[in-house]
């Protein structure tokens, strides 16, 4: 007989190996599906590859792609770690659109100056709340924190097209932007703009570096660990696993957030600010293709911007359907799950002798 079993040590390489192996199965899977769908693979990659190393302008593209993806994809590893599902990154990024159309409603007195700082707050402060709230409902009620979070995306999706006036559809394509006519004279000032290209990605390194060593090197993240990993063990160790579930929530959905209130500052005086749609689910492969570990959300998130910004590039020059993205997605976060289910556990062979006992 067959089980399976998890492994009581998991090698470096290992570890290593197979978020690798997982896109090298997602690109054959998805060359041989351009292929059927009657497009070169080829032509793709060439696109991809054009933008990413072509020009300067493409290198800060993939940098701006991959600075939210970084962010949620670091949300999702750290809800993880701490056993709370987090899939609502979406959801928690509309949250902050929202802040942001508040905000700049001139409904509170804010100069000028203070706009994009009071934007990025708010917009932390708007996911961290939605996550919360999530977190305590599975606290208080037991419910499924999956279940409502994927809920909430839906709901913050429809809200956000009646709001903004946008025809209604379900799941916009992953990559599509969504404007946002803020309905004040307050326009952001120009150096909005400049701290999301240049301050922002600095923000997520560094978010990455200290969630790594707050996750592995502190108080905090060995009852991050033995929450997420066993909870009903955690509190007979003394952990108080409600407060580290909440708290650990709370940022999760802040880091969300933050992604969010970049998306909005972005915009440059006179230009209206928008919001792409989708970074929240691109971030849940970016957390499995990292292995969950926070550094690794580094270069996965700059893989996933390359294959986002090179089929946005594809679109136009060939024709690619934008909703390619979204199967994309779907095919990395697929073989990343099996690879991460691979990693922990392995098939062992039941002698007969074990299996009489």
């Amino acid at each position: 007989m067959i089980r399976l079993e998890r492994r009581a040590y998991v090698p470096i390489g290992l570890k290593v190996a197979a978020p690798v192996i997982a896109v090298l199965v997602a690109l054959l899977l998805l060359a041989i599906s351009l292929e059927i769908a009657g497009f070169s693979p080829f032509t793709l990659c060439r696109s991809a590859l054009a933008v990413a190393f072509g020009s300067l302008a493409g290198v800060a593209e993939i940098i701006g792609r991959a600075t939210p993806l970084t962010l949620t994809g670091l949300a999702t590893v750290l809800a993880l770690r701490a056993g709370f599902i987090n899939l609502g990154a979406e959801g928690q990024m509309i949250a902050a659109a929202f802040a942001a159309l508040l905000v700049s409603a001139g409904v509170l007195p804010f100069p000028t100056l203070a706009v994009v700082p009071f934007v990025i707050v708010t917009g932390f402060a708007a996911g961290a709340t939605l996550a919360a709230f999530v977190a305590a409902l599975k606290l208080r009620l037991r419910a499924d924190e999956a279940i409502i979070t994927v809920l909430l995306n839906v709901v913050m999706v429809f809200a956000l097209q009646l709001l903004t006036g946008a025809t209604l559809q379900s799941f916009p394509p992953l990559g599509s932007t969504q404007p946002l006519p803020l309905a004040s004279g307050a326009a952001f000032p120009n150096w909005g703009h400049a701290l999301h290209v240049y301050c922002e990605p600095c923000v997520a390194f560094v978010a990455c570096i200290v969630a790594s060593g707050l996750v592995h090197y502190t108080i905090w993240g060995l009852d991050i660990r033995a929450t997420g990993g066993n909870p009903t063990a955690a509190r007979f160790a003394g952990i108080r696993v409600g407060i580290v579930t909440l708290s650990v929530a709370s940022l999760s959905g802040g880091l969300a957030g933050l992604a969010g209130a970049g998306e909005v500052v972005s915009a440059g005086p006179g230009s209206t600010p928008a919001l792409v749609l989708g970074l929240g689910y691109a971030g849940i492969a970016v957390a499995y293709l990292a292995a969950l570990e926070p550094l690794g959300v580094i270069p996965a998130a700059l893989f996933v911007s390359i294959i986002l910004c090179g089929i946005s590039a594809a679109n136009q020059s060939i024709g690619v359907p934008l909703a390619l993205g979204g199967d994309v997605i779907a095919l990395l976060l697929m073989t990343a799950l099996i690879a991460h289910g691979a990693v922990r556990y392995r098939l062992r062979l039941k002698r007969p002798s074990e299996a009489t006992s």
